[in-house]
C-alpha cells in the first residue's frame, strides 16, 4: 500500500467518524427534546425545530414561559392574589391478590410515654429517676 492510499483511507475513516458523531450529536438531543415537549402537552414533533439555528432557543423560551396544557390552569381573582392549585389526594394502591378495599386505620391512641420535666428525655413509666439528668420522676 502506498502512502497516498493510506492517507486517503485515514481521511475517509476520519470523515466517517465525524459524520457518525455529528449524526449522534443530532439524534440524541432531538429524542430528549421530543420526550420533554411531549410531557408538556405540546406536539412532540416541535423537537425538530432544534435543527434550525436559533429556532431551538426560541422554542426553549416559549416552553419555559407558556402555559402547559397538561397542568391545571391557574387564574387569579379580581384582587390579584394567586389561586393555589388543588393537589389531588394520594391514592393507596390495592394489592393484586385482594380486590377488597383496605380497612380504615384507627386513630392513634393517646401517648403512653412520659417525659422528664428537667431535661425532656423520654421515660418508659417504670423509672423513678431520669436516666439522663437524675431528677426524680413525679407520678
Amino acid at each position: 500500500m502506498n502512502p497516498e492510499d493510506a492517507a486517503a483511507l485515514l481521511a475517509g475513516g476520519g470523515l466517517l467518524f465525524v459524520m457518525l458523531a455529528g449524526l449522534i450529536g443530532l439524534v440524541i438531543p432531538i429524542v430528549c427534546y421530543w420526550k420533554i415537549i411531549g410531557k408538556t402537552g405540546h406536539p412532540a414533533p416541535l423537537a425538530f425545530a432544534f435543527l434550525i439555528p436559533m429556532a431551538g432557543l426560541v422554542l426553549l423560551y416559549w416552553l419555559a414561559f407558556s402555559e402547559w396544557p397538561v397542568l391545571p390552569r391557574r387564574t387569579a381573582p379580581a384582587g390579584g392574589a394567586p389561586v393555589p392549585v388543588p393537589v389531588p389526594p394520594a391514592r393507596i394502591p390495592e394489592t393484586a391478590a385482594s380486590s377488597e378495599p383496605l380497612a380504615p386505620v384507627p386513630p392513634p391512641a393517646a401517648p403512653s410515654q412520659r417525659f422528664c420535666t428537667g431535661c425532656g428525655s423520654g421515660l418508659d413509666g417504670t423509672e423513678r429517676f431520669c436516666a439522663n439528668c437524675g431528677k426524680p420522676v413525679t407520678a
